[in-house]
């Protein structure tokens, strides 16, 4: 709408205007740049602007006209600005209601009429905020047509004045005067506002942990890109859900010393996509032509610059007013200021634009020729899901990410980051126009790391004992714990304020979530891959579903963590619904959501404490852990589970040989999932489909028997394992408690008297993984050669090992 009316006003004024004075050389490359040197040039000066030559100040005559057309302009816009406000809160109260709404529900199913009552209440108000916001909206609306009636009339006495007097050509509106920056040496003032802070949405610097790794590829691959020999644009892109820390990354490179030179010239260029509108459809040497410029504005905003004897003043505008001068919808009529009549003359196509860039910093900067442009760009999921899913005639995904990013120069750094994977089928080489690197998501950080974090940040502390909790309810996302550390009051730091904040960050920030816990058939599988580290890319189904990673990591269901995937326990275990439906799923294929993942407020609730405690938990989470990752391999094979045997390795995928050496002689079915006997299970049963527990057994022999298929026989066994959650059993006990016989010695009975067990014995513990040092002349040495014994930790399958340290 802008744009037609300012089309409209430009037509007062008819000629060409041209300033070939504009048109100068380019910088000559965008090569490595020497972040120490600093180039000792002349001081900031502030100098009057002086007319152009040749260009007219507008007459007088017509003057009144004009202003009186701005001033409506002026109003026009506060008009939509206002307008847009009044939309924004009947959405707001909208989402308001649907929550009321919500809440009544759920208060109806419990049948609790005090919490029905008071959800009936909030709904009330709830509507009633909608009604009087949907009131300013209407008002609003008047004034827009009342202020589009002014423009339209003060357009036609502009256009009427400017035909009786006859103003012949494009004049030059009169400018004030601003300080000049001419070869500046120093630093602005204010520059971390105008390059960063006033172009994305985080403003804080955070503690920066765990990231350190991801800085250092990202350096090294811009560095590859600025010395590419690729015949096409090179971007370096990192993909991960929302609240992962991707905007606290561009904070990052943005204040390095790497970039220090660039980032003081004005050559590091940081845009988030979210100020393109969705809508603006426009060509894409265009869009990249306006951030350039947009850039500019923002850096120089107050100042002026000569440029080959003209001086250009630069004053903030809205991106999309931006494109409306680098489109040049009309021909160039009308009053315009020099930074208008600099692009119309010296920024006529793309190539130009990025030439120009060059030329400013170097002439208010004194950037050098080996100064790089470097650029990083935020949100670019929204430029992605623009127009997705049409392919490009080369056969990559087609979209306005990459008609974007391949109008950059072929060695210019490009650094991208958003939550939407484009790569999803397909690799870098069958993007033509472009080539993408993708680097691997950011990971929810650790126990350590998140208790540095809350540390640093000097807000909200909380003990160790409540912090262990508060972790395994956040699995460690960055966004999550931010919320938890922001509580106040007298019970800020106990678990049921963090509980709340927590719930509250879920319902602010990942709503989008919520559809995948509301279906069990989806949220069930999801669990149990958070649960038992299951391998999860972008471009794989989630077991037993129609739906790919990719899509629940946008949404903020699920989080990638080193190939594996972390749900937040609070995400699910706040609705009572959902829980009891997880609880539900598992019962009907033998797995205890309980026993695989203990619930940590319970457990330090429990008056059961001690050693004892922890291996009767340890033992739940590894049976458990096993079942779940059988029954997902069946979901994700679409197998039958009665009658598919798998290889134990794709069960447990350990690195470590002796214990691959051990597992590998066996194939297993678990379709009978966990099983718990009244009376003690032992080696010598018939050999069954579930893994048995003895946990309820006192003074059991072996803690579990898992039932195997030696793959060379065909015959089926047990395999024995003794659970222990810490370091290992060494031998002496081993031997003491007779784990190597297939059942204890009755009461006149010693050790020597029992035969020896033939079936394979894992120590299943904690803390260690596969050979376990015996004295090598002993007869556990020699059990452990044959392949009959081993040490296995369950790190790879158990992704909350830490639950058990609250105790």
């Amino acid at each position: 709408m802008r744009a037609r009316e300012r089309k409209r006003g430009l037509i007062i004024l008819v000629a060409v205007w041209l300033v070939s004075g504009f048109v100068v050389s380019p910088c000559r490359s965008f090569c490595s740049q020497k972040p120490s040197q600093r180039h000792c040039v002349g001081p900031l000066r502030a100098v009057p602007n002086k007319e152009p030559q040749g260009i007219k100040p507008v007459e007088e005559s017509a003057r009144d006209e004009v202003d009186a057309l701005t001033s409506a302009r002026r109003q026009l816009k506060l008009a939509l600005d206002q307008q847009e406000t009044a939309q924004a809160q009947v959405n707001s109260a909208q989402v308001q209601v649907d929550m009321a709404v919500e809440d009544l529900r759920k208060a109806k199913q419990k049948g609790d009429e005090q919490k029905v009552e008071k959800a009936e209440e909030k709904v009330e108000k709830a509507k009633e905020k909608v009604e009087k916001a949907e009131e300013k909206v209407e008002k609003a609306k008047e004034e827009v047509k009342e202020a589009k009636e002014e423009v339209k009339e003060a357009e036609e006495k502009v256009e009427e004045k400017a035909q009786q007097e006859k103003v012949p050509g494009l004049e030059k509106a009169k400018e004030e005067s601003l300080p000049l920056l001419e070869k500046f040496a120093g630093e602005l003032d204010d520059l971390e506002e105008r390059f960063l802070n006033s172009r994305i949405n985080n403003k804080e610097d955070m503690p920066f942990l765990e990231r350190d790794d991801v800085i250092q590829s990202i350096v090294e691959e811009m560095e590859k890109t600025r010395h590419s020999k690729e015949n096409k644009p090179r971007v370096v892109a990192l993909w991960s859900p929302r609240g992962t820390g991707k905007t606290s990354v561009i904070r990052r490179l943005a204040k390095m010393d790497e970039y220090a030179e660039s980032r003081r010239c004005g050559r590091l260029l940081i845009f988030d996509a979210a100020w393109i509108p969705t809508q603006m459809s426009v060509e894409a040497s265009t869009l990249v032509s306006a951030m350039v410029l947009w850039h500019l504005l923002q850096l120089l905003d107050g100042y002026g610059v000569k440029l080959a004897g003209q001086v250009v003043n630069f004053k903030r505008m809205d991106f999309k007013d931006v494109v409306e001068v680098v489109e040049r919808r009309s021909r160039p009529t009308g009053s315009v200021n020099s930074f208008e009549a600099w692009v119309r003359s010296a920024c006529t196509t793309k190539d130009d634009v990025f030439k120009q860039w060059c030329l400013v910093t170097a002439a208010a900067f004194n950037a050098q020729q080996d100064c790089a442009c470097l650029v990083l760009l935020d949100q670019t999921e929204l430029l992605v899901k623009q127009r997705l899913g049409q392919p490009s005639s080369f056969g990559g995904s087609r979209s306005r990410f990459t008609e974007v990013c391949s109008q950059f120069p072929q060695q210019m750094a490009v650094y991208c980051t958003g939550t939407v994977n484009i790569q999803l089928d397909l690799p870098a080489a069958e993007y033509t126009r472009l080539y993408i690197m993708s680097l691997p998501a950011l990971r929810p950080l650790s126990l350590e790391g998140a208790k540095q974090v809350m540390q640093q940040r000097q807000m909200t502390q909380y003990k160790d004992e409540v912090f262990n909790q508060i972790f395994l309810l956040s699995a460690g996302v960055p966004r999550l714990l931010g919320f938890v550390f922001r509580t106040a009051g007298e019970l800020a730091s106990t678990i049921p304020v963090a509980f709340n904040a927590m719930s509250g960050c879920f319902k602010e920030a990942y709503q989008s979530a919520a559809p995948f816990f509301d279906q069990p058939e989806v949220a069930w599988p999801l669990v149990l891959c958070s649960a038992v580290r299951w391998k999860a890319t972008d471009s794989k189904l989630v077991p037993g579903t129609s739906k790919r990673w990719a899509e629940v990591f946008e949404a903020g269901a699920a989080f990638p963590d080193n190939g594996s995937v972390l749900i937040p326990r609070v995400w699910w275990c706040e609705d009572d619904e959902v829980e009891t439906a997880l609880i539900r799923q598992g019962l009907k294929v033998n797995i205890s959501l309980e026993g695989l993942l203990p619930d940590p407020a319970k457990l330090l609730q429990s008056m059961s404490k001690g050693p004892l405690f922890r291996g009767t938990l340890w033992e739940e989470q590894v049976c458990n852990a096993l079942a779940a990752r059988f029954h997902l391999f069946c979901l994700a094979a679409d197998k039958t589970p009665c009658d598919t045997y798998i290889p134990f390795l794709d069960i447990y995928p350990t690195t470590d040989d002796h214990l691959r050496s051990v597992l590998e002689q066996f194939s297993v079915c678990w379709s009978n999932g966990v099983e718990y006997p009244k009376k003690e299970a032992s080696v010598l049963e018939r050999v069954g489909k579930a893994i048995k527990s003895n946990k309820n057994i006192k003074n059991a022999h072996h803690d579990l028997l898992i039932p195997v298929k030696r793959i060379a026989t065909g015959d089926l066994e047990y395999i024995a394992a003794q659970c222990r959650y810490g370091i290992p059993k060494p031998a002496k006990d081993l031997t003491k408690t007779c784990q190597d016989k297939t059942r204890k010695p009755s009461k006149n009975e010693t050790r020597n008297d029992l035969p020896d067990m033939p079936n394979v014995l894992l120590q299943i513990c904690s803390e260690a993984e596969g050979m376990q040092q015996f004295d090598q002349r002993k007869m556990w040495a020699k059990r452990q050669r044959e392949k009959r014994y081993s040490l296995m930790s369950c790190e790879a399958i158990i992704a909350q090992l830490a639950v058990l340290r609250i105790l």
